[in-house]
């Protein structure tokens, strides 16, 4: 393609210069001649051959010689081409590139081709393209710079940019393997030297000098800038290892960039100064550190002294840069404010900041609280004309944004711009500035400082050991939360050291001296900063600011406080206080008094309404005021001076949260700045009846956007104060990680909380009353400095010291704040209990937190409400610690039970001492409710607390090895005798009276009427019996249960029947104490069976026992019914190994056996009765394997029949149905029928019917709708076999049949075999109709031989026998019948045909011939033949035919010969063949059946091949077929074959006829009617099985005569359709429908008629 280019432009040249220019023409067919000589045929091989003839370029060289535009142009284009395929000849680059100076004058194109040719040019030929031919590339370039075509000098400049880029590209390749400069001259490799007087030049021309090596001027100042802009971003490592690119810098660049800033240039040269300042200052700030720092300077004095406002956001947006990379912040400390001598950099930053935020109040809405900007009314277009502007719309006209009239305060909405200045290169006028910009930056700084130093801080306080990967923030947390939370995970117990480490005591971490910088910069800047973030505390700002200032706040303190730098730490603890509970909102509220009637409560509710009094969750906005309730937007600027803000609790959170990450590294000092915060907090919500305050606006005017902020935040205010609520809880609950030291400093500091009274002579608490324990002390409360000044023990709320207020509010103040500190340490002891129990007082913070309670529940200056809240928190601390060591070993409860007790003592005392003033009555009346309240306690401790009694039995239980308890010591009313026996110690039995008098009191306490004082008191009361019982004699046991056991149940027996029906909340508490008793005593009773045996009144307290039971029962109570039993089972399995007298079973006989322990469940659904019934079920059970040989037939049929009552009533389990597994009370049931015994008489009936009767369960209601979790299948399935195995098992028994026994289970069975598909429950496993066939054969198979067996037919009723053989035949006929059309979808009919052909099989061997015998009536037979005959239909019959036969069937009679008189008669045909039925094979064997009734055969004939030796019987012999069995079945059976087989002929002759000679029978048809032709031909009837016709002597042929005028309609259709012979037919297999011809069979059959007449 090039040489083709070629060719065709020296072709064009040649052409246009044969005028003129005749050397032009000679030496452009020269280098034509050259080209066409090549003998190359790639790209690659003719720009080789053209690079090595110097002279094909002549001719383009020539031409731009020429100034001719159109050989210009042509000569453009070639060169460019020649260039980029590297074609040129390296000897003449020269000359092109003077060519290509020459033809910068052509036009636009050509200097377009110039400027593309170039980048390639140095590119291709980089190793030869440099000195003067670099500067001649270059000029190219500067020359086509001032062109004032737009395109060719932007073009131009983008091009020269890339070239010098690619210059300094050279001397990275160049420098590469090159080792280190030497001092002295610096020897520079060419690339070297070719940049350096290339950027040495353009910084010469950048100021307006004369270049010392490009032959160029008057290179425009902002391109300069941007030249050298774009070689410091690219190549900045360059001017760091090449010592003379950085004396450039030191000394032409910076010192202009210094002089031009001073100069105050105009916008678009001042953009381009700072950012080339800014790229310096961020990778070249080494190598220039005194430059820097004048520059940095420079800066710093232009942002605070200059006026211009777009000059003050360039040097803004530097800092901003500055400060948003940390590591360069720290680099600029460490050089300047670091090092003595040098200048103070940052420092002198932050203090400009502080006189920027202040200088224009009014712009920043600086006011005495936070409040939310304002934008200009009158200016409101204002914000979209600098949107336009700075998108470079032109032709807008809008007022200065410097006016008089601007917005007031900071916002996301006019206080940003969307370009930053400095990077609008584009612009050369300056853009609009809004006059807040200047502090947004200044607050993206203060934020950048905080974040910088954070992140860079805070892993470094991790332990070693502790580290953790950090966790995501949470969802939706917009707060300023510590950034250590995130990093740490939260440790369990106070045992590990959580204490954040100091990273200023990490000497030999290698990042140390970055550690000091950061602390450095904290010590040197952090008045700057406080006060500059202070002043933005209480200007207008926005949201998104305003939550960017407290995250920069909380951080900065964060890292103050981890690097123990307590100053700067307190004092901005201390200003994010004062933000959070502004000065004024706490007067207001002190001033405005107590609250309304309408919304006031008493001082003794303030616990209740205080908005941090709860123990555990700490704040409570149940009923705070929304914007949605009762005072939706009344709240006014007067209303809301009171009130705390969504912005006071957003400061709030903050300083929670700072005392949760700074936790133990805080002294007393500075707690007391956090919580005395929250303490007037909660005082503030108190007082103004927890009312959200509306954030004000900065100025009055329609503003709707801040309108709607202001809003939005009173609409959060409930959500804010969730979130401090969070923040207050997580406060307290982390100091369950501290160390001992760092909790009782804290708990010190709560303690500072309270009001405390001015000690009067005498009146101290604890000081004078030394506590008779040593563990406890005198706290010694520390002298706490306030952090904003001042003395005194802690900082004093103004509610104490204001003088305006009236005295009724300083009251309520006082204990308002009281109230608070002492709820708060009463959850200090809840949360950190362990802690309590596990270090001495002293060490664990006990002493200090029970002392100061005492001293104020004590203290008579103090409000009763404050007195008794510490009474109550003092009670409250104490049984929590009693009720935590309950299961500790004996030595640790002791301690600890002694350590409580001493508390409460000490209290007591307190209020006692003699030396105290009381205020006259009142004062006393005071002390008297104290010492109410902690008796109170006292009383809880003793009753609550039941393991007392556990150590007094163990006490007692040490002193004396037996207990020898007697009837003696029982004697007389009450406990007068014990009390008296026990009294005396020299008496022998005075231990074991304690002992009876200790169980006697511990069972008062049984009945109280708290529910866990009472259980907990009955389980004590059953361990120590059990505990102790092997040391009590007989004797002993008898006593114990006659006087502790059964008193116990005597009162839980009277207290349940004294509920009222309607408190079901006492009859379940008290339901549980019952059964708690119960299974103790059946406990006990089973541990110790063998000793209370072993007395001679067992059976006394057996009765009693049994009595007591009954009783409990009487209660109809399921949960009580299911214990009692549950007890008596225990028991009962207890009893085998230690027997018991007949009379105690029967006992328990009585009981079991008095009713089912099942209410009446029909008014109560949700009432479970499973598990009273079950372990009802499992107690018989328990007692049937105790009882001699075999049950009396009565208790027998009583069990049995609750037994069914038992599983009907049960209540079906949720979730769960029965109909493939049976329930557990359904399994229980089961096996009482598998263990029960059966050999005593009469049993076996009773057993039998009552196991039908479970059968018949499933089957009995299907008229009702199927519930799915009571279906009794599963259930009916299982006592199939078992009412099976029990038929089978007394098969041979007269009882059994004679009274009627087995003919019931016999048809309890033979009803889900009628069913079959009718039954709606489909199982998935196997169908119970499946299950009662298998049974029913089974039980015939053992059953029949003895009913039909001579023994059978004597010793039996004839009734039974015949009700036996009804319901046998009612069995043969279910099992080949089945109603198709109501399987369920997806039901195997094939499979279930099979079935039910193998068991009809199995059948007829049972009962064929014995259904035949005299016994069985002749409609048994009947019933049985005609069910045979239905079955075998295997095409649907006409109505008309239906009709007749259904009449006959329902007569006394049945179906006679007379119906087949009629069917001999023609019908009308059908031209629809009817579908076979859907159970073939089962018809067919029906029909074989008939057939072998008929013809005495002992085996069923079914369809088979036209062998017909193999469809009869084979071994039949003439005495069997001539048998009177046999005869009366043929007898029975004849009139049925007849008309079924009349049928099938009929069919025939009526139809065939329709179908015409061409269309055959249906197959299932045709095969039908050949089988039955086939079998009338071969079959030889019974002889008296038809009766004879008139004149007419015949043997076997009868069934033939009858049929005859049906034969010879099918003959005469058979030979109008042509099928008389095989033709078409064939041979084959008749099932198939092959075979003899429908003409051929009947013809057979004729011929046997024949051969009766003797033809």
């Amino acid at each position: 393609m090039t040489s083709q280019l070629l060719a065709s432009e020296l072709a064009n040249l040649i052409q246009e210069s044969k005028r003129k220019h005749n050397d032009l023409r000679q030496a452009a067919e020269k280098s034509l001649e050259e080209l066409k000589n090549l003998r190359a045929s790639s790209e690659a091989q003719i720009a080789d051959g053209l690079s090595q003839r110097p002279a094909f370029v002549n001719p383009f060289i020539i031409a731009c010689g020429t100034r001719n535009v159109k050989f210009t142009g042509i000569a453009i284009v070639c060169l460019q081409r020649l260039i980029v395929v590297r074609a040129l000849p390296r000897a003449r680059l020269s000359q092109v590139l003077e060519a290509l100076q020459q033809a910068t004058s052509a036009g636009l194109d050509v200097q377009l081709k110039i400027l593309q040719a170039l980048p390639a040019l140095l590119s291709n030929y980089a190793d030869d393209v440099r000195g003067e031919l670099l500067v001649t590339a270059l000029n190219v370039c500067f020359i086509l710079q001032s062109s004032k075509n737009a395109i060719v000098n932007h073009t131009s400049a983008a091009t020269l940019q890339q070239l010098v880029v690619s210059v300094f590209d050279k001397v990275v390749a160049e420098d590469i393997g090159e080792v280190p400069l030497s001092d002295g001259p610096i020897p520079l490799r060419p690339a070297a030297m070719d940049a350096y007087r290339i950027f040495n030049d353009i910084c010469l021309l950048t100021e307006v000098k004369r270049p010392e090596y490009l032959r160029f001027s008057g290179l425009p100042q902002t391109f300069g800038l941007e030249l050298i802009e774009s070689v410091l971003t690219n190549h900045s490592a360059i001017f760091i290892s090449h010592r003379e690119q950085s004396h450039i810098l030191q000394s032409r660049v910076m010192p202009f960039l210094i002089a031009a800033l001073r100069s105050k240039a105009n916008f678009a040269t001042s953009v381009r100064l700072v950012r080339v300042l800014y790229t310096l200052l961020r990778r070249h700030l080494p190598i220039l550190p005194a430059e820097s720092a004048d520059a940095l300077d420079i800066l710093t004095q232009l942002l605070d002294q200059d006026t211009t406002l777009w000059r003050r956001a360039l040097c803004m947006e530097v800092f901003r840069g500055i400060f948003a990379d940390p590591p360069l912040l720290r680099r600029i400390f460490m050089l300047y404010d670091a090092q003595e001598g040098q200048k103070n950099i940052l420092k002198n930053l932050a203090a400009t900041f502080v006189r920027v935020s202040t200088e224009k109040p009014s712009v920043i809405g600086l006011g005495h609280q936070s409040t939310i900007p304002v934008a200009n009314p009158y200016s409101a277009s204002a914000t979209n004309d600098q949107v336009m502007l700075e998108a470079g719309v032109t032709g807008i006209i809008s007022g200065s944004v410097t006016s008089d009239a601007h917005n007031t305060g900071i916002s996301t909405h006019w206080s940003t711009m969307r370009v930053p200045c400095i990077d609008q290169l584009d612009k050369t006028d300056a853009p609009g500035v809004p006059e807040s910009y200047v502090y947004s930056l200044t607050l993206a700084c203060i934020t950048s400082l905080s974040e910088g130093l954070a992140k860079f801080i805070l892993p470094l306080t991790v332990p070693s050991d502790g580290r953790r990967k950090r966790t995501k923030q949470e969802p939706g947390r917009d707060s300023p939360a510590p950034q250590p939370e995130e990093g740490l995970e939260r440790t369990q117990s106070f045992k590990k050291n959580p204490v954040p480490v100091n990273p200023l005591t990490l000497d030999s971490h290698p990042l140390f001296p970055e550690v000091k910088v950061c602390a450095a910069i904290i010590e040197e800047c952090w008045p700057a900063i406080l006060a500059t973030c202070s002043t933005f505390l209480y200007a207008a700002l926005d949201s998104e600011y305003y939550h960017g200032l407290v995250r920069a706040f909380q951080k900065f303190a964060h890292v103050a406080g981890l690097l123990q730098l307590t100053t700067p730490r307190d004092a901005f603890l201390t200003t994010l206080g004062k933000a959070a509970v502004p000065p004024n909102v706490l007067s207001a509220c002190l001033n405005a008094g107590p609250r309304p009637a309408g919304t006031a409560t008493t001082p003794t509710e303030s616990t209740a309404v205080s908005l941090l009094s709860n123990a555990r969750g700490l704040l409570s906005v149940d009923n705070l005021v929304s914007p949605t309730s009762e005072k939706p937007r009344q709240q006014s600027m007067d209303v809301s001076a009171g009130c705390l803000n969504t912005r006071n609790l957003l400061c709030l959170r903050a300083l929670l949260n700072l005392g949760i990450a700074l936790g133990p590294t805080l002294e007393p000092s500075s707690w007391g700045i956090v919580l005395e915060t929250l303490q007037q907090a909660d005082y503030v919500m108190y007082a103004s009846g927890r009312a959200a305050g509306r954030t004000p606006l900065a100025a009055k005017g329609p503003d709707p956007i801040a309108e709607q902020e202001a809003s939005t935040l009173l609409n959060g205010f409930a959500g804010e104060v969730r979130a401090v609520e969070t923040a207050a809880q997580r406060l307290f609950e982390s100091t369950v990680d501290w160390p001992n030291g760092e909790f009782v400093s804290f708990v010190n500091a709560v303690c500072d909380l309270l009001d405390r009274k001015p000690e009067r002579d005498g009146t101290g608490s604890r000081a004078h009353s030394p506590p008779p324990t040593p563990v406890m002390r005198t706290p010694t409360t520390p002298t706490v400095p306030h952090a904003g000044g001042g003395g005194g023990h802690k900082r004093v709320m103004s509610i104490s010291s204001a003088t305006t207020t009236s005295n009724a509010a300083a009251t309520a103040a006082s204990t308002q704040e009281n109230q608070f500190a002492l709820a708060k340490l009463g959850d200090l002891a809840s949360i950190n209990l362990e802690r309590l129990l596990t270090y001495d007082p002293s060490e664990s913070g006990f002493a200090p937190l029970v002392d100061e309670l005492i001293s104020v529940l004590a203290h008579p200056a103090h409000a009763l409400q404050v007195r008794a809240r510490a009474a109550e928190t003092l009670v409250r601390v104490l049984l929590e610690q009693a009720q935590a060591v309950t299961s500790q070993g004996e030595d640790v409860r002791g301690v600890i039970q002694g350590r409580v007790v001493g508390a409460l003592g000490d209290a007591v005392a307190a209020l006692l001492n003699p030396n105290r003033e009381t205020s006259g009555m009142s004062g006393v009346s005071v002390d008297v409710e104290m010492q109410r309240i902690l008796l109170e306690g006292v009383r809880s401790l003793v009753e609550g607390t039941v393991t007392f009694f556990w150590a007094i039995s163990d006490f007692l239980s040490k002193r004396s090895q037996s207990m020898s308890i007697t009837a003696g010591m029982m004697g007389g009313e009450g406990d007068e005798s014990l009390e008296k026996l026990a009294a005396d110690p020299t008496e022998e039995g005075s231990v074991a009276a304690l002992w009876m008098l200790l169980l006697l009191r511990l069972t008062s306490v049984a009945t109280d009427q708290r529910l866990e004082l009472r259980n907990s008191a009955v389980q004590t009361l059953m361990r120590i019996m059990s505990a102790y019982g092997e040391s009590l004699s007989p004797e002993a046991w008898s006593i114990c249960m006659r006087s502790v056991i059964y008193s116990l149940l005597s009162s839980v027996e009277q207290e349940l029947r004294s509920l009222d029906g309607e408190d079901k909340k006492g009859l379940d508490e008290w339901k549980e104490t019952a059964i708690v008793v119960i299974q103790g005593v059946a406990d006990l009773f089973s541990a110790y069976l063998g000793m209370l045996t072993a007395h001679d009144s067992f059976s006394s307290i057996w009765a009693d026992l049994i009595g007591h039971f009954t009783a409990l029962l009487d209660l109809h109570v399921l949960d009580i019914n299911a214990a009692v039993f549950s007890a008596l089972r225990d028991v009962l399995n207890r009893c085998v190994d230690h027997p018991v007298s007949q009379l105690c079973l029967d006992l328990a006989w009585k009981l079991w056996s008095r009713s089912i322990p099942a209410p009446d469940i029909q008014d109560d659904k949700s009432a479970d009765n499973q598990k009273s019934l079950l372990v009802w079920v499992e107690t018989l059970l328990s007692l049937y394997t105790l009882t001699p040989t075999s049950f009396p037939v009565a208790r027998v049929q009583r069990m049995l029949s609750l037994l069914l009552e038992s599983v009907i009533r049960a209540t079906p389990a949720p979730y769960s149905s029965d109909i493939e597994y049976v329930t557990p009370l359904q399994g229980k049931v089961i096996e009482v029928f598998r263990v029960v015994r059966t050999d005593g008489a009469e049993v076996p009936g009773a057993v039998i019917r009552q196991v039908a009767e479970f059968v018949s369960l499933a089957f009995s209601s299907l008229d009702k709708p199927v519930d799915k979790k009571r279906t009794y299948v599963a259930l009916a399935k299982e006592s199939m076999g078992i009412l099976a195995g029990l038929m089978v098992q007394h098969a041979r028994e007269e009882a059994v049949f004679s009274g009627g026994a087995f003919a019931a289970g016999l048809r309890s069975l033979v009803t889900p075999v009628k069913l079959k598909y009718q039954f709606p429950v489909v199982p998935k496993s196997t169908a119970p109709w499946k299950v009662a066939t298998e049974s029913s054969l089974s039980v015939l198979e053992a059953a029949l031989p003895f009913l039909c067996s001579a023994e059978g037919n004597e010793g039996l009723p004839r009734q039974r026998v015949q009700e036996i053989w009804e319901i046998v035949v009612a069995l043969a006929n279910g099992i080949v019948d089945a109603d198709v059309s109501a399987a369920a979808p997806g039901t195997d009919i094939a499979a279930d045909q099979e079935f039910d052909i193998a068991a009809f099989k199995r059948l007829r061997k049972l009962i064929i011939p014995s259904l035949g015998g005299e016994i069985v009536l002749e409609e048994t037979r009947r019933a049985y033949c005609e069910g045979l005959f239905w079955r075998s239909i295997i095409h649907a019959l006409t109505p008309a035919e239906d009709e007749m036969l259904s009449s006959k069937r329902q007569g006394e009679t049945g179906v006679g010969l007379d119906v087949l008189a009629a069917l001999c008669e023609p019908r009308h045909g059908r031209t629809i063949d009817p579908a076979p039925t859907h159970r073939p094979k089962v018809a067919e064997v029906c029909l074989g059946e008939l057939f072998s009734l008929v013809s005495g055969c002992p085996e069923t004939p079914h369809f088979s091949t036209g062998d017909s030796s193999n469809e009869t019987g084979s071994h039949s012999t003439e005495d069997e077929e001539s048998s009177p069995l046999r005869a009366r079945l043929a007898k029975a059976a004849a009139p049925y074959l007849l008309i079924r087989c009349a049928l099938t002929l009929r069919a025939y002759v009526s139809d065939q006829p329709l179908r015409g000679a061409r269309m055959p029978q249906p197959l299932s048809q045709r095969r039908e009617l050949a089988w039955i032709l086939r079998k009338l031909a071969d079959l030889r009837s019974e002889a008296g099985a038809i009766p004879d016709l008139k004149n007419v002597d015949c043997e076997g042929g009868k069934h033939l005569l009858r049929l005859y005028p049906l034969l010879v309609g099918v003959i005469s259709v058979a030979g109008a359709a042509g099928d008389m012979g095989r033709g078409a037919w064939g041979s084959g297999n008749v099932a198939n429908g092959y075979g003899e011809s429908i003409g051929e069979l009947a013809g057979r059959c004729l011929g046997k008629v024949g051969g009766e007449f003797g033809i």
